[in-house]
């Protein structure tokens, strides 16, 4: 569990009384930040800690040794002339989300920002640094961050031994969700229902876009072949994409 006081905690659900192991500070800085969004690898060897101050914490997952090796960097803006109420002219933005790939020998791992970009960091084979594989960038960026995501897994399809999924589904503040090449490997074209337009408006390693919300994405899943999402508008979306029936 993460807290506002830069503290995390994990609990042992036999005896939620107290914590078993705890950072009570993810790194030591001159501005405070808070943990937002977490993510256990598949392997339980790292826990994925997204914070408010663009930074991406990456812990040891060991009770006996519950650390943190490294910092990711995913919005590099300065803090910068604090003001009279705590706010800064210019300030990084929040991690909104941190997700490893799933069903996957390798350890990729997805952090989107408010600010408008994703990056994808791979562990390289001998464990030593995080490299940052590709960026994934909104168009508008400083209007339009990214909020939620999830890895398109399908069961059958996107097992280990295939490599785990490689396709990113994320929203954003305008509603927008966005299906993106995120874990590389042949090249994947872009979606044929897509007309040439629209492909051509496409940013880097996005695939198709999905329109039907008016507002930012709060949450999104995935079901079998669905993408299911919902919105601060109120909404909730069912995308079918097994390529059967163009349908929402």
């Amino acid at each position: 569990m993460g807290y506002e006081n830069q503290q995390i905690n994990i609990f042992s659900l036999k005896d939620a009384g107290k914590p078993i192991a705890k950072i009570d500070c993810l790194q030591k800085t001159e501005y405070h930040f808070d943990p937002v969004t977490m993510s256990l690898s598949n392997n339980k060897q790292y826990l994925a800690i997204g914070r408010s101050d663009g930074k991406v914490s990456i812990c040891l997952a060991n009770l006996e040794k519950f650390q943190v090796l490294t910092v990711l960097s995913v919005d590099d803006t300065e803090f910068k002339e604090e003001g009279m109420e705590g706010d800064y002219e210019t300030q990084p933005q929040s991690v909104e989300f941190v997700h490893f790939q799933p069903n996957s020998p390798r350890n990729v791992l997805a952090c989107g920002c408010g600010n408008g970009v994703c990056v994808i960091f791979e562990l390289s084979a001998n464990h030593v640094r995080w490299v940052k594989q590709r960026e994934l960038i909104q168009p508008d960026t400083e209007l339009n961050g990214f909020t939620k995501a999830v890895w398109m897994s399908v069961a059958g399809e996107t097992a280990a031994t295939r490599g785990g999924p490689r396709l990113l589904a994320t929203g954003d503040i305008k509603g927008t969700i966005r299906v993106w090449d995120a874990a590389g490997g042949f090249e994947v074209g872009k979606i044929e229902n897509e007309n040439e337009e629209n492909k051509a408006k496409l940013p880097d390693f996005c695939l198709s876009e999905l329109g039907g919300h008016e507002a930012a994405v709060m949450s999104i899943e995935m079901f079998a072949k669905c993408l299911l999402t919902c919105s601060e508008d109120g909404t909730c979306k069912i995308f079918d994409l097994s390529g059967e029936e163009d349908r929402v």
